[in-house]
């Protein structure tokens, strides 16, 4: 009787099922069904089927069903057509966490998959597609380079930061040409060598023509225990501070006639020297700043902001205690915004250059470079190492000067200066790129850091060309170069009209459009 009971129980219970089942087939239409022409657009209705999610989405203005399916595994059986509750991945991850870490070695392996799972459920519950013409998150750099890039010549005493310098002077653009600008003695603004922008010049014959510039500054040595007064240390500290970039010029050469501070040439504790000083400097700066804003902090004065901003400082000051450059550390968004006002010293981009004398500099070979290279890498930076003879450079430009510069280089073919390539790894180190404007009165190049946008160019030229931007007409370097004219760009379609949104490419041609 029992057996004979649950036999009836269950082909009642199979007979229901198959009834649930035809229902759950039938998709009503907006014709059919007020409820589904009340619906709104894009909510969704997910069923799960052997490891397959499918969702059905119903759009009620078109009266129509589309039915997509992802291989992806479902999350839950059946999602009502509300939108779904989020997903408490935290609990569930600091869970599975949990387990990795009790668990005994049998059960590592699952208890670790459990957190893969929470993560990549999160992750697929979260993805959502981009909105159209959506403006980009702002980029925010670490930094703030203009089209005034200053670098800034930096080392112990007698290394030979005086004669880079002076090799560099003669490469000096006269100070009339920069209109609002006052060029100090030991500042030397000198043309970036770009193939691009002499080529347009040829091409348009302006009146007048300004190519890209790097100003350089020769800041006086500095000794131990500059960031603590010794020597002008405070005062050639911020020299630096105003520049955006570091050339740090490193003796490789021995002589007697040139002697050392430290009584020995040694490059590698030279370099310790001055790394650790602008440490200091930094350190001090925002230890003060911290101090100043303690008490306040720790009434509540000042809102939530202020006290993200004394976190950040606190994380930066830590980050310097263990003896690391701020340029070397992973710093958020809002992290970034609290250093770049400071011009922190570490901050900055570094290119060393390694003064060795003339001979080793034409065989090629210097004793000090290995351990250089050595000390750059275990601090774990990948700034550029350049090895240059200043006394070599010097004769060049001498040659140059008097014309005996072609004869020489066709006697010595190998024999080549490295002063062009010095200025295009400043000019990388901070990440910058060139864009153009041209025309008859005047061809032009700018500077500008990558990744920035039209509107943002339009601003190195003139604040209120940012204020006022409408359109950036752009062509690419290269397009000119193959088609031969700008005529010619247009006929071909690659003149382009672009928006607030474009990135700005190296090498770009841009007519600004905007509102007065």
């Amino acid at each position: 009787m029992v057996e004979a009971k649950k036999e009836a129980e269950a082909k009642k219970a199979a007979a229901a099922a198959k009834k649930l089942g035809a229902t759950s087939k039938k998709v009503p239409t907006a014709s059919k069904s007020k409820a589904a022409a009340t619906t709104q657009p894009a909510k969704k209705k997910a069923v799960a089927s052997a490891g397959v999610a499918t969702v059905v989405a119903a759009d009620a203005r078109a009266g129509g069903t589309a039915v997509a399916t992802s291989t992806a595994p479902a999350r839950s059986a059946v999602a009502d057509t509300a939108p779904p509750a989020p997903v408490k991945k935290k609990a569930a991850k600091k869970k599975a966490a949990s387990d990795v870490a009790t668990a005994g070695p049998a059960m590592k392996t699952s208890a670790a998959k459990a957190v893969a799972d929470a993560d990549e459920s999160n992750a697929d519950a979260l993805v959502m597609p981009p909105k159209k013409n959506a403006v980009p998150e702002k980029r925010v750099y670490l930094g703030r380079p203009t089209n005034n890039v200053k670098i800034g010549i930096v080392g112990v005493p007698n290394v030979g930061k005086s004669t880079f310098f002076n090799c560099l002077s003669k490469l000096n653009i006269p100070a009339e040409n920069f209109p609002f600008c006052t060029i100090e003695p030991n500042e030397a603004v000198v043309p970036l060598p770009d193939q691009r922008f002499n080529w347009l010049v040829e091409m348009v014959k302006p009146a007048s023509v300004m190519p890209p510039v790097i100003a350089i500054t020769d800041i006086a040595g500095l000794v131990k225990g500059a960031a603590e007064g010794a020597g002008l240390g405070n005062a050639f500290l911020s020299h630096i501070q105003a520049v955006d970039a570091i050339y740090h010029m490193v003796r490789g050469f021995d002589s007697t006639e040139v002697t050392h501070v430290e009584g020995n040439v040694d490059p590698v504790r030279d370099m310790k020297i001055i790394q650790e000083e602008l440490r200091l400097k930094d350190l001090a700066l925002v230890t003060k700043l911290i101090d100043s804003m303690r008490k306040n902090v720790e009434r509540g004065l000042g809102g939530k902001e202020k006290k993200l901003e004394f976190e950040a400082l606190i994380r930066i000051k830590e980050w310097m205690e263990s003896g690391k450059d701020v340029s070397f550390g992973q710093w958020s968004a809002f992290e970034v915004e609290v250093l770049n006002p400071l011009q922190l010293l570490t901050a900055k981009p570094v290119v060393y250059l390694i003064n060795v004398s003339k001979r080793d500099y034409l065989r090629k070979s210097n004793k000090y470079l290995p351990k250089i290279a050595e000390f750059v890498k275990e601090r774990g930076g990948d700034e550029p190492v350049i090895p240059i003879s200043c006394e070599f450079e010097l004769e060049m430009l001498d040659l140059e000067a008097s014309g005996g510069l072609e004869a020489y280089q066709k006697e010595n073919p190998t024999h080549k200066s490295t002063l062009n390539r010095v200025l295009k790894m400043g000019y990388q180190a901070l990440g910058l790129i060139h864009f153009f404007t041209f025309g008859k009165v005047e061809v032009r190049g700018w500077t500008i850091r990558k990744g920035r946008l039209a509107p943002q160019a339009a601003g190195v030229i003139h604040s209120d060309f940012e204020k006022g931007f409408i359109k950036a007409e752009v062509q690419a370097f290269a397009d000119l170069k193959e088609l031969g004219s700008e005529e010619a760009v247009k006929k071909a379609g690659k003149l382009k009209l672009q928006g607030k949104n474009y990135e700005v490419q190296d090498g770009d041609i841009i007519f600004f459009k905007f509102n007065n």
